[in-house]
């Protein structure tokens, strides 16, 4: 067998006694064969993948039976004394170069566009791969680990290496799937060989065989031709031999992962070291979670060049095209590709580092949150799943391990910085940092000594809509923000007892009327005769909007619990319901505006530069009166003890019905309008009148409702009609009581110059007959 792979190789005439026992079929050709080559390896591989003829040479009956145990290794290998071991071990070099060639061969076939070549090749170093795959089950680990060391140091064709790293990584990759950590011990004897490969310009001596010594020429190698995908497989061989004997090798596996930071470097142009530093970001990630608190003095060397990575590289890709996705596999899309690469590898090593070693990254923290919950990474995440979830992974244990004494102090200046330069996603990832490090605290005792530095955080927190609305880039991005401030606020306070939970949320009532309001001032005589009526001059509208989400949560979350705190904000709802935005004329300028020079007229204040332009970005009528509706339809849905009463009803329910009219200025589509009247309004008052359960108490709804059926919008009359269609079905019966007052304002509708609006009534006309089993005509008339 080893003579005709000697043939096909074509280094040597095969010697005449191997000639004879070739078949006839297999003689040589004259001239290049591809054909008789396939033939000739299959013959090869049908042996060496033939179990009859494994198990022949394993029971050798010209041994002597009385050694067969020293023949033959436990996992079913031979030994290296047994007398077939250094034939096969020869075979299998010959055919590894035979493989490698054919290999070589293909791809070049293919990158010529020879696709009749490239398949030929093709299936002929698929047989001889088939040939490995037997040899590699029958030799031993000594042996193969010796032979594949030798083409990996040797002065051999890059090919051959390539090939030899490329086999090294998936013989490593089998054996740790198997999870037998003792039998990847046994391949450590590679690690050497591998270090060589990448670390060429560092020359090592060849390692040491055993038995007799043979004259070599040099046994120093000279790697320096190593490729980058021979690195590359260096690199993923090491990993597989660090995540199975790591552990018990610090010594050899700390001082590797100390070297392979000198590969992590700033991005540069040559796309192929750029991939080598993910590749060896990936190594050092895999040793450092094995050796865990003892790779601290890696920490030094390794973190300011990965943190320097992550900050450029995701700078550089966000501030360009990269981060698009490219259709076309052009240059650009291969430098994505290739720094997508480099990133999540770093983004694996922060991760890693932090859980391994969270009381001793607190030199690094102050520069890591920046950039993890930075503009760049947010951006890339939007249109790379893989990087946002590898960020979100970064940051999640840097809430969780990290101690909440080192967070505290840092958490102000992080959240100015992120809501300056990022994100709503940037925002929603520093506070589940807060949020997991409030998780931290785990008695009652603990919580009252640090609750109120959480609080304190998060009212700054929760003023962004007021401060930094323009610079998250309007309402939708303030409120996904808020909403990640919200959730974290929400883990705080159940937390909290009750006696902690009111004084919080009265603090957070009192907070709303600290900001300035940039309403013009209206404050009448009777007001101030009594200063504790509260005025619209004691709201701010932003905060207004942020007390009311965040109180409509926490009737969501605490349910009954919390519903008779609702009664402090009821001033609050009505206020939102009645709100309307200002003309830019009547802002107030800021205390900043100076006055002009003669001659020079002051500019139009507009919604992008005008000192109110973040009432428009978060804080409107559309915002507030939404808020006031969810939360008032939460008070009477969680309200057993019916904290909402006759003067709550009365206060609320003309701002509540208003907002019929002042949607309209909200929503430009016709649908807009009328999927707010049916997902939000309408459930909202149907909740209303369910709760108060009183007949005289429905009249106040339904004639506020009545009365917009004179109203000059068409829309709102058609709302009005509907919102009396759907109360009558969702009462029921009961509601007939006010049959007597709705047939006139049925009548008028009837009569109405808008088809849309007659439609509707017709099926109004349609609900009420069903419910009283009456015609309405003899009413109508």
């Amino acid at each position: 067998l080893q003579g005709l792979m000697a043939m096909v190789m074509g280094d040597r005439e095969a010697p005449l006694e191997e000639k004879e026992n070739i078949p006839g079929a297999l003689a040589i050709p004259s001239g290049d064969n591809e054909q008789w080559k396939q033939w000739v390896s299959s013959f090869v591989s049908n042996h060496v993948t033939n179990e009859d003829f494994l198990l022949a040479i394993l029971r050798d009956e010209s041994q002597d039976s009385t050694d067969d145990s020293n023949q033959v290794n436990r996992d079913g290998r031979l030994s290296s004394t047994h007398p077939a071991s250094e034939a096969m071990l020869k075979l299998f070099v010959s055919t590894f170069e035979a493989y490698s060639r054919a290999k070589e061969a293909e791809f070049k076939a293919y990158d010529s566009n020879d696709y009749d070549k490239g398949e030929e090749f093709g299936y002929l170093s698929e047989i001889m791969g088939n040939s490995l795959d037997g040899m590699r089950g029958l030799l031993s680990m000594e042996a193969l680990s010796e032979a594949m060391k030798g083409m990996i140091t040797a002065d051999v064709k890059a090919s051959v290496r390539s090939r030899a790293l490329e086999l090294v990584a998936a013989t490593l990759q089998e054996e740790e799937e198997k999870g037998d950590r003792g039998n990847i011990k046994g391949y450590l004897g590679y690690l050497p060989a591998l270090e060589c490969v990448v670390f060429p310009e560092e020359k090592k001596s060849a390692p040491k065989t055993r038995g007799r010594k043979k004259k070599t020429k040099n046994t120093t190698v000279d790697m320096k031709v190593a490729g980058i995908d021979e690195k590359q497989s260096a690199l993923l061989s090491i990993d597989a031999l660090a995540r199975q004997a790591s552990k018990g090798m610090v010594d050899k596996f700390l001082p590797l992962a100390q070297r392979l930071t000198s590969l992590i470097h700033s991005p540069n142009s040559k796309q192929s070291s750029n991939e080598l530093s993910g590749s060896a970001l990936l190594c050092i990630a895999t040793i450092i979670s094995e050796i865990e608190h003892r790779s601290l003095p890696l920490l030094p060397k390794l973190m300011p060049p990965l943190l320097e990575i992550l900050d450029k590289l995701s700078k550089r890709m966000s501030e360009s095209s990269l981060h698009v996705l490219a259709e076309g596999g052009g240059e650009e899309d291969k430098e994505r590709e290739a720094i997508s690469v480099i990133l999540l590898s770093a983004l694996t090593v922060l991760e890693t580092v932090t859980r391994s070693l969270p009381k001793f990254v607190h030199p690094f923290l102050p520069k890591m949150v920046p950039i993890l919950t930075g503009a760049p990474l947010a951006i890339l995440g939007e249109s790379d799943g893989d990087i946002a979830e590898a960020t979100n992974r970064a940051v999640k244990p840097v809430g969780e391990m990290v101690p909440m004494r080192v967070i505290l102090p840092l958490a102000g200046g992080w959240y100015t910085n992120t809501v300056n330069k990022s994100r709503s996603e940037g925002v929603r990832r520093l506070f589940s940092i807060f949020e997991a490090a409030a998780a931290q605290m785990k008695t009652p005792e603990e919580v009252a000594r640090q609750y109120k530095k959480f609080i304190k955080l998060y009212l700054i927190a929760l003023d962004m809509r007021r401060q930094y609305a323009a610079k998250l880039g309007g309402a939708k991005e303030v409120e996904k923000a808020e909403d990640s401030v919200i959730s974290g606020f929400l883990s705080l306070v159940m937390k909290l007892n009750e006696t902690q939970l009111r004084a919080v949320f009265l603090a957070f009532v009192q907070w709303v009327s600290l900001a300035p309001s940039r309403q013009p001032k209206k404050r009448s005589k009777k007001s101030e005769d009594n200063k504790n009526d509260l005025t619209s001059d004691d709201f701010n509208p932003m905060r207004t909007v942020t007390l009311l989400r965040v109180s409509q949560a926490l009737s969501g979350r605490l349910q009954a619990i919390f519903t008779p705190y609702l009664g402090h904000i009821t001033e609050h709802m009505v206020y939102s319901m009645s709100y309307r935005d200002p003309s830019p004329e009547s802002i107030i300028p800021s205390k900043s505006t100076n006055r002009l020079a003669p001659g020079k007229k002051r500019k139009r204040p507009n919604s992008e530069n005008s000192p109110g332009s973040e009432l428009l970005a978060g804080g409107g009528s559309k915002e507030l009166g939404i808020a006031g509706l969810d939360v008032l339809r939460s008070w009477v849905t969680f309200d057993p003890d019916h904290t909402f009463d006759k003067n709550r009803l009365e206060r609320v329910c003309g701002p509540m019905v208003s907002l019929l009219e002042t949607a309209i200025r909200w929503f430009k589509e016709e649908d807009s309008y009328f999927s707010f009247i049916d997902e939000i309004f309408i459930p909202t008052a149907v909740s209303v009148t369910r709760h108060v359960s009183d007949h005289n108490l429905w009249k106040i709804i339904n004639h506020a409702i009545l009365e917009k059926g004179e109203s000059k919008q068409a829309k709102v009359r058609r709302a009005a009609v509907r919102v009396v269609s759907v109360l009558y079905e969702e009462m029921g019966e009961q509601y007939l009581v006010l049959l007597p007052e709705t047939v006139p304002f049925i009548a008028e509708r009837m009569e109405d110059t808008d088809d849309k609006v007659e439609k509707e009534v017709e099926r109004l006309i349609s609900v009420v007959e069903k419910l009283s089993g009456e015609d309405l005509d003899s009413y109508l008339r």
